[in-house]
């Protein structure tokens, strides 16, 4: 049962996922496949501008030396796939791992921030 609610959960962040980026302009295509290197490309009608995207579902937060509270997401992805966490029911943002420490920080990936 632990497996099954787990993959429930997975599709309903990668659904939270999907509607964040549509509210923010993007089209977004879901990966019909349980497998491969993304769960979503998010795309901007009329530009170049496309990118592939992994949804993290995250149920603890890590505190940084800094103490600063992050998601720990996987290293750096090597094919320039983006980690969109989801947390709570909500979508938290981008994050990524620097030198592969744990916890990690946020930014944003599609040029100027909203």
């Amino acid at each position: 049962m632990g497996r099954e609610r787990d993959s429930i959960l997975g599709a309903q962040s990668e659904l939270l996922a999907a509607a964040w980026l549509m509210e923010l302009g993007y089209e977004v295509f879901r990966n019909v496949s349980p497998c491969g290197p993304a769960d979503l490309i998010a795309w901007k009608r009329g530009t170049l501008d496309k990118h592939l995207i992994d949804v993290k579902t995250v149920n603890n937060i890590y505190k940084r030396a800094d103490g600063i509270e992050t998601p720990n997401v996987p290293a750096a992805h090597p094919d320039g796939v983006h980690y969109l966490v989801v947390s709570g029911g909500q979508v938290l943002g981008f994050y990524k791992r620097e030198d592969n420490r744990a916890g990690s920080v946020a930014y944003w990936p599609f040029g100027p921030s909203l």
